[in-house]
């Protein structure tokens, strides 16, 4: 014998077992967690699964009372639509058909601010509307491009981009990828507004800035006396002049007494 006792050779540094200790007590602190977890789940879940009950239970009973109602299936479609509101389960709205049932999971997908609600919507182009729109809403107020590739309409993506990217100027205009007719026409537009020009705005080549420029001006009061453009041609009166006869009355104050605006006299009836 050597004096050398093995026993040492396979004893383990008192750091590893410190190590295995924390660490079986980290396992077992997460085991609890977990169960935990797991039962405070499957509490929500039978909790959820007890209101729905409750929820279908009293809707039944509130639907027997449609009988009675002068329209039976309005009175049934409200309450249904009503009920899914109050749980914001669309499979509450399983029991109506057709537009009705695509109608009621509309409603809980704008509710829920939840795209991926309006799946179960019956009517694929109804779906895609209800999906496109959430996402819209989403995109803008998280002002979050990526969001915008999830609409499927071109031309509701399109809104999306051009919203976020803000409105289209003179400044931007060639930056935005339009050419140079559009964006000579965007300031023609915007001159011809300033201006209240309607006459200019019929000169504008872009069909959608010229209806722009239009709906923008309308039909123009040039001389701000209350009759527009139309009316001082219609009695004979100048629209750059607020009194056309120069009696001390605006041509307005005269047509609405009946009397002529351009001269003496009463209107001719």
């Amino acid at each position: 014998m050597n004096g050398f006792d093995q026993s040492t050779e396979t004893q383990r540094p008192p750091w590893k077992i410190v190590a295995l200790v924390a660490g079986a007590a980290v396992l077992a602190v997460g085991l609890i967690v977990g169960a935990v977890l797991f039962v405070r789940s499957r509490q929500k879940v039978e909790i959820a699964t007890q209101n729905m009950d409750r929820v279908e239970a009293q809707l039944t009973a509130s639907l027997a009372g449609c009988a009675e109602q002068p329209d039976p299936d309005e009175c049934r479609k409200k309450k249904i639509v009503l009920a899914a509101q109050a749980t914001g389960a669309a499979s509450v709205c399983e029991q109506l058909e057709g537009v009705d049932h695509d109608s009621c999971v509309w409603t809980i997908a704008r509710d829920r601010e939840d795209p991926e609600s309006c799946a179960v919507i019956l009517d694929e182009t109804r779906r895609t509307e209800c999906s496109d729109v959430l996402y819209l809403k989403a995109a803008i107020s998280a002002k979050d491009p990526a969001t915008c590739e999830k609409i499927v309409g071109e031309k509701a993506k399109a809104n999306c981009a051009t919203t976020l990217a803000g409105p289209l100027t003179e400044a931007n205009c060639k930056e935005r990828g339009k050419d140079a007719a559009y964006c000579a026409d965007l300031a023609a537009m915007n001159a011809s507004i300033s201006k209240s020009d309607l006459e200019a705005c019929k000169a504008i080549g872009t069909s959608d800035l010229r209806a722009e420029c239009e709906d923008a001006i309308g039909i123009p009061d040039f001389d701000k006396d209350g009759l527009n453009a139309e009316e001082e041609a219609q009695y004979g009166s100048s629209d750059k002049l607020a009194d056309t006869d120069g009696d001390g009355y605006s041509d307005a104050i005269e047509v609405a007494g009946g009397y002529d605006p351009a001269g003496p006299g009463k209107l001719q009836p």
